[in-house]
């Protein structure tokens, strides 16, 4: 079986007195790929213990906060089939009312393709292709801050983006 590593940069948007950390979701429901061997960041597994499917989903996640400069980590994992896993970017919860924010750019996944890896490619509604999202703050275009390029994209534990990558066992 391959095993797919997962490099990425990421940087910590302070609000307030805390930082999140960072959060990356491995979700393989839909495509029922067990997810094996998972190295690099700490790892949990935040569905119900009596949710359907449990065994397809991993959530990996600091247990510090982020840097507020571009950090990077790597995660893999060991598909224990071939089929899809859906890959989210997020920030870690932290308990307050405030939404904190954690910027990703730079992607890069060893054994799978992953389009748009620095979210230089846009749509004519400068939106960033292949990426799946729920707030149009997360697009932050020329930015002269960007780890790679002009782009990188902003998310939250409530608006994370989303991209498909097919992995092979």
């Amino acid at each position: 079986m391959k095993k797919f590593l997962i490099f990425l940069l990421f940087s910590a948007v302070l609000s307030g007195a805390f930082a999140a950390g960072v959060a990356l979701e491995l979700d393989a429901r839909g495509s029922k790929v067990k997810i094996e061997s998972p190295e690099g960041l700490a790892f949990r597994n935040t569905l119900s213990s009596k949710a359907a499917n449990r065994e397809f989903y991993l959530e990996a996640y600091s247990k510090e906060n982020a840097p507020l400069s571009w950090t990077a980590y790597s995660v893999s994992f060991t598909p224990k089939q071939s089929g899809t896993v859906t890959l989210g970017l997020s920030a870690t919860y932290v308990k307050d009312s405030k939404i904190h924010w954690i910027d990703y750019d730079k992607l890069e996944v060893v054994n799978a393709k992953i389009d748009n890896s620095s979210f230089e490619q846009l749509s004519w509604k400068k939106e960033f292709f292949h990426w799946r999202y729920y707030t149009k703050q997360s697009f932050q275009t020329g930015k002269t801050d960007a780890a790679d390029g002009k782009n990188y994209i902003r998310v939250s534990r409530s608006y994370p983006a989303r991209q498909s990558i097919a992995v092979t066992a």
